[in-house]
């Protein structure tokens, strides 16, 4: 309730861009229709977070959505000067967007995977390609 009241009395604050932002990853019931209302506000920077959210968020739902397609698109074409502080950084919508749209147009289920180079256990250079028709598991791990 208490995003729901920040939302409604204060949905022209950019200050409130991370909220919106994380907004994609909630499963309270309502979520969907307070990014829709908040892709209508004055203030284009919470415009921007809350069309990538809603996005993002039924991109969740259904990762097939023409819908959400259309308003990843929206971000990168419309939205693409706007950022804001998220623990100290400059994060920026875009091109969040775009690794968005990739993945939905290019790494779905049944599609054939982009092809990748990379070095084996033994140090030898390879191609994903090199294996195209045999069975493949790629383990990507990092250590930051």
């Amino acid at each position: 309730r208490a995003n729901a009241r920040l939302l409604t009395d204060h949905s022209s604050d950019a200050r409130l861009l991370p909220i919106i932002f994380m907004m994609m990853y909630s499963r309270e019931d309502g979520t969907e229709a307070q990014l829709r209302e908040l892709t209508k506000s004055s203030e284009a920077s919470v415009r921007g977070v809350a069309t990538f959210a809603l996005g993002s968020f039924l991109m969740k739902k259904d990762d097939q959505s023409p819908e959400a397609k259309m308003l990843l698109q929206s971000v990168v074409d419309d939205y693409s000067d706007v950022s804001f502080d998220m623990r100290g950084n400059d994060f920026k919508i875009a091109p969040k967007a775009e690794g968005a749209l990739f993945a939905l147009n290019n790494l779905q289920i049944g599609m054939m995977a982009p092809d990748i180079q990379g070095v084996d256990l033994d140090g030898v250079d390879f191609k994903l390609s090199e294996y195209r028709g045999k069975v493949v598991l790629l383990d990507f791990w990092g250590n930051w």
